[in-house]
């Protein structure tokens, strides 16, 4: 990182933010400022707003009337998160691309330390960070990141193949805490509608495999979740996970993507998926009745109705389950 020309917005890549929102008026002020708090400004801020029924529009409209760079849109009714994200992917202008989570923050350099990485490896495909996990009621749960660099680093496909997809557990993703080069994520097709709300992980890893990735051992996302939301809901249930694999699996073994995917991987990846649900469940990981701090004996009472099906979904294919959309 030495050496490098200080970034500015007229020296740097343009980087288009973009935001979908449906009735999070309330978390709107701490996801907006956190971009137009930025170190470096972006090039646009693009927000879609989904058929709130809430006070949303009134509150992005304050935004967009401070901000000259924050152009505000309406869905004439409800599309649903991924056909919103979609329609925001294609009006961004940028040479890189941001989606941010209506309810999530980034930190203030994010975007100063992700178009560095980019303007140094212009051949990279995307460029991605830490996230910090945050709970409910605020607290911070963990930290995700890339546990095999601890610098900033360029990873070949092969070498994003290797240090990351094979390290990491199957459903690790830092895709909040990424820019995409917006080229090739439109070589993908932007998200893979499909698979629901893996469907944006899968498309940044289907970059990865083919351009690189950079990757900032910093703190780029600031992730509050949030039981109510599109992801979580989506995980809540472990068939609706499996069916998931299932179609993620097929997708990766198309004509389309076979050569990003090598079937070695393909093969191990949907195998330890299925065990990490099955073993989730039994844990109870994502039920609300899940007993927290509770001594050996009581978790134990918990798990053991809970065997004879976790059992079953490691034989659970997944074929039979649709994933929505």
């Amino acid at each position: 990182m030495q050496g490098t020309i200080p970034l500015t917005s007229e020296n740097s890549p343009s980087v288009s933010v973009v935001l979908a929102n449906y009735n999070h008026a309330r978390f709107l002020p701490r996801a907006i400022e956190s971009i137009t708090n930025q170190t470096l400004a972006a090039g646009e801020f693009l927000i879609v707003d989904d058929a709130s029924t809430d006070n949303s529009v009134e509150v992005l409209e304050s935004y967009a009337a401070r901000f000259p760079y924050i152009k505000l849109y309406r869905n004439d009714s409800n599309l649903g998160v991924i056909k919103t994200y979609q329609r925001l992917f294609e009006l961004a202008q940028g040479t890189y691309i941001h989606p941010l989570a209506a309810d999530d923050e980034r930190g203030s350099t994010f975007l100063e330390r992700a178009m560095e990485m980019a303007r140094q490896f212009p051949e990279a495909g995307l460029i991605f960070g830490d996230m910090s996990i945050f709970n409910e009621a605020g607290e911070l749960e963990g930290q995700a990141s890339a546990s095999a660099w601890n610098e900033p680093v360029y990873a070949s496909p092969d070498r994003y193949l290797r240090e990351y997809l094979l390290y990491e557990k199957p459903s690790h993703s830092l895709v909040g805490a990424s820019v995409f080069r917006r080229q090739p994520f439109l070589d993908v097709g932007w998200y893979q509608a499909e698979l629901g709300s893996w469907g944006d992980t899968f498309s940044f890893h289907a970059v990865a495999l083919q351009h690189g990735a950079c990757y900032v051992p910093v703190t780029f996302a600031k992730w509050h979740k949030q039981r109510a939301s599109y992801s979580q809901q989506s995980i809540s249930d472990p068939r609706n996970t499996l069916a998931m694999i299932h179609l993620a699996a097929r997708l990766m073994r198309s004509e389309r993507f076979r050569d990003r995917f090598p079937e070695s991987f393909v093969r191990e990846w949907s195998k330890r998926y299925r065990r990490q649900v099955a073993k989730e469940y039994w844990r109870g990981d994502h039920a609300s009745d899940r007993p927290h701090g509770a001594s050996f004996w009581k978790r134990f009472l918990y798990r053991l109705p809970r065997t004879a099906k976790a059992v079953s979904l490691l034989w659970d294919s997944g074929d039979s389950t649709a994933v929505g959309s």
